[in-house]
């Protein structure tokens, strides 16, 4: 059993740092990190990303193994982007092959240049649905799903809880949050739960947020994350303080 799974399972606090392994990231430096990062007995997993922000970068797999070979637990990015269902069942046997475990089911952004063709033959419902399946043939999966509570509509927010609740029938087995800067938002999701009778645990996701970043996410980059008119305001007032 990975630390991961070992915390969840005993209800423990514990952290999972995202490694970017994006094409701007050195990977001396993704593992200089992993290092570091492996040191820190809170930390249970380090989350290997794949097309962050819809941008190719280092191959999760490879940083996941070489993260690992240092002491710390990958929790590898597995999304829907660039691989049709074969492709994607062949990216989970390898990882069975590799003996890594933890894995973190996701649809994933639309590719931001044109020379990389989207595919998204499934999506992060159905790619669960596989995990699962792969799982009942003996591969012990322990499967990650997204979820982001900071939605303003309520049809907006009402698809996110349903497809979360989707992806928990489906086979998931913890549930981690979009960044996001609103705690109603955070309880919101807790009460959700609660009264669906879900117990699947949830992560947090908490994310310092700079002027430069908190500029681009208030107008949509990357996808999914949003910094309103007022907290860019906070912002940029503390930046110059």
């Amino acid at each position: 059993m990975t630390p991961l799974r070992e915390a969840l399972a005993a209800g423990r606090f514990c952290y999972v740092v995202e490694l970017v392994a994006s094409a701007l990231t050195r990977e001396a430096q993704l593992l200089e990190t992993a290092s570091s990062l492996a040191r820190l007995p809170e930390v249970v997993a380090g989350s290997i990303t794949s097309y962050a922000g819809g941008a190719l970068g280092h191959d999760p797999l490879r940083v996941a193994a070489a993260a690992r070979a240092r002491g710390l637990t990958p929790n590898v990015h597995v999304t829907c982007v660039g691989q049709d269902r074969r492709g994607l069942r062949k990216t989970l046997e390898d990882m069975h092959a590799l003996s890594m475990e933890n894995v973190f089911a996701l649809t994933g952004d639309y590719p931001t240049k044109a020379e990389q063709p989207p595919v998204f033959d499934l999506d992060s419902v159905q790619l669960v649905r596989l995990i699962a399946s792969l799982r009942r043939e003996g591969m012990p999966f322990h499967i990650a799903v997204a979820v982001s509570p900071f939605k303003y509509t309520e049809a907006d927010c009402v698809y996110q809880y349903v497809k979360l609740e989707k992806k928990i029938a489906a086979g998931a087995d913890v549930a981690i949050t979009q960044v996001g800067w609103d705690t109603r938002k955070f309880a919101e999701l807790k009460q959700y739960l609660d009264a669906r009778g879900l117990a699947t645990p949830v992560l947090g996701n908490v994310y310092v947020l700079g002027p430069k970043t908190a500029e681009r996410m208030a107008r949509g980059d990357p996808p999914g994350c949003w910094v309103s008119p007022a907290l860019l305001a906070a912002i940029r007032a503390e930046s110059r303080a």
